[in-house]
């Protein structure tokens, strides 16, 4: 049973993802005055970088979002690859983009023109031209729902089907993508009428319905907070999972004490992380990666070998526990603890693909460097502990 527990009534508002007694995140809220995943606004290019490949964008924003030339529209025609990019976009062109991942102290935000806009169903593409199922509908419903889908679509649109689809008839689910087509329509007409640049078409209002958002399609049961919610919020976050998860109100100051994970999310603030064997692990951010140092501490044992082998075992569980619970993206370096057996080797290799297997789209175990270290390639969009970390460095220098 999967439950969001939204603090709201601590600085800053946070929120844990738990799933039968297992915290498998944490979510922190940076207020309203950040621009957050999957707002859209107009822009104004302010600088087209060759070298970068890309252009800065001025969206309303302390800082210029990018907007890499893979995801400029047409950029990617068979025509318009071979031309410079300084041809195709211009110095103070319009342009609507939507923020993919949130800026922090020291980057600004990734910013696409390939559209999303989601509900509990699917997500409709605008540009993208295809049509996507996921793998965990039953295949003979997969391809009715692609072929039924592909039938709704025009020119150049297209969806990713969610799994919660199943659950529903298909005129429902053709409500549910016109809804969402029409919803574009709207902004693309709104956008058509304004001639200010930085201007929000479409923003996430609410941190609760942002942490939804993010998690529907995993099938939440239940979502707890200590702050009531207005009645629009409450309307939109009925009108997204079609009045299915309910939402409780519990006074509590500190929800996060109440149900037992406050301890969880400190430790996930720390860079030291004690093991139950007495070994430990050591994780440090840097602007390129991630660092993780895996000690064996105070374990022993007879052999050195088993006890390497037993010691990277118990440090692999807890690291990719550690990677979920702050959000950690990017590159990921793991120093483990010398091994000469191959078999060992590999089986560790084998326990983190396993344990990343439902996020292939998402994070790579690239497995062995020259080295011998451990590298890992994840992909990172949320405002996360890791971020939260980098960025009170970064003030205090």
């Amino acid at each position: 049973m999967a439950k969001l527990i939204i603090d709201s009534k601590q600085h800053p508002e946070r929120a844990a993802l738990v799933s039968d007694k297992e915290i498998l995140a944490f979510y922190i809220s940076r207020g309203d005055q950040f621009p957050v995943i999957g707002n859209i606004y107009i822009g104004s290019v302010t600088k087209v970088n060759n070298g970068l490949q890309g252009v800065f964008v001025d969206f309303g924003g302390d800082k210029h979002g990018f907007l890499h030339k893979h995801d400029i529209l047409g950029f990617n025609d068979e025509n318009s690859s071979q031309v410079p990019l300084s041809e195709l976009v211009h110095h103070g062109d319009k342009v609507i983009v939507q923020v993919v991942k949130e800026q922090t102290e020291r980057k600004g935000a990734k910013l696409t023109q390939y559209i999303q806009l989601s509900n509990a169903q699917m997500v409709y593409l605008p540009y993208s031209g295809y049509v996507a199922v996921s793998k965990k509908i039953p295949e003979d419903l997969k391809e009715k729902l692609r072929y039924q889908v592909s039938e709704w679509c025009s020119n150049q649109e297209g969806a990713i089907i969610r799994t919660e689809a199943k659950n529903y008839s298909l005129p429902e689910l053709q409500k549910a993508f016109f809804e969402l087509k029409d919803l574009w329509k709207d902004l693309l007409e709104k956008a058509g009428q304004s001639a200010r640049r930085g201007v929000p078409l479409f923003t996430y209002h609410h941190f609760v319905n942002r942490v939804l958002n993010e998690n529907i399609r995993l099938g939440i049961d239940e979502v707890i907070i200590n702050k009531k919610l207005n009645e629009s919020i409450l309307n939109e976050i009925n009108e997204k999972t079609n009045h299915k998860i309910p939402i409780t109100f519990n006074s509590s100051a500190n929800l996060f004490e109440l149900y037992h994970i406050e301890g969880a999310f400190k430790k996930a603030l720390k860079r030291k992380i004690y093991l139950n064997s007495g070994a430990f692990i050591v994780i440090d951010y840097t602007e390129s990666m991630t660092a993780v140092d895996v000690n064996a501490g105070r374990f022993t044992g007879d052999n050195w070998e088993d006890t390497a082998f037993r010691v990277n075992m118990e440090a692999a569980d807890e690291i990719v526990r550690q990677i979920r619970l702050r959000q950690i993206g990017g590159i990921i370096i793991i120093d483990f603890i010398n091994m000469k057996n191959e078999h060992h080797q590999a089986a560790l290799l084998d326990k983190l693909k396993s344990q990343f297997k439902y996020e292939k789209d998402t994070t790579q175990v690239l497995g062995y460097t020259k080295l011998g270290l451990m590298e890992i390639s994840r992909k990172k969009s949320w405002y996360g502990l890791q971020e939260a970390v980098m960025d009170n460095l970064f003030k205090s220098n």
